[in-house]
């Protein structure tokens, strides 16, 4: 409907990159299945006012986290898995 589309026109978008696109290739259609998921929940998200939280999948499920729990968190690498993509990639 036209109001819809005018409501969510309106809001400020910003571009992300999904896991087959990090990891380069074509994306499967679990990436394809986990897009939608994820975009469906945001705008269900945006429609119910909510706003400031990003899309996750975790544990099989969609999960909203707010991006101040987020923002500025880093975690460490695996040295194990780093050793073994730099085997893998000779």
């Amino acid at each position: 409907p036209a109001p819809v589309a005018a409501f969510v026109t309106s809001i400020p978008k910003v571009g992300g990159f999904l896991g087959h696109s990090q990891r380069g290739g074509t994306p499967s259609p679990f990436d394809r299945l986990l897009g939608t998921r994820l975009g469906a929940a945001l705008v269900d998200g945006l429609l119910a006012g909510r706003h400031g939280v990003l899309a996750g999948w975790i544990n099989g499920n969609v999960a909203m986290t707010p991006l101040g729990e987020v923002v500025g968190r880093t975690r460490g690498i695996d040295l194990e898995l780093l050793k073994m993509v730099r085997i893998l990639a000779r």
